[in-house]
């Protein structure tokens, strides 16, 4: 991975957390910027990947059952992307339980 991808996902899993906390919306909207900026597919990867990231840092994955997840998804714009992570989780909770 270049150095200008690395630093782009560490700006977005810091925002992803900050966002999670009810931190800094103003990071918020400058990544909703770059986000725009990518195709859907790109969108999903760096989003699954900062899920992941919150989830190990954090340890609860329960935390984006909770409202403030809503509110982050509908900053962003970015519903065609919360399907696919439905569809996600659904995938790794039949692992988990099989």
């Amino acid at each position: 991975m270049d150095r200008g991808k690395k630093v782009l996902l560490n700006f977005l899993i810091f925002n992803s957390r900050a966002v999670l906390t009810r931190g800094n919306y103003q990071l918020s909207i400058i990544n909703y910027q770059l986000m725009k900026a990518l195709p859907v597919v790109m969108r999903y990867k760096i989003w699954w990947w900062c899920i992941v990231m919150v989830e190990r840092v954090w340890g609860v994955w329960e935390v984006w059952e909770v409202w403030e997840v809503w509110e982050v998804w509908e900053v962003w714009g970015v519903w065609e992307v919360w399907e696919v992570w439905e569809r996600e989780k659904k995938l790794k909770n039949i692992y988990l339980h099989h």
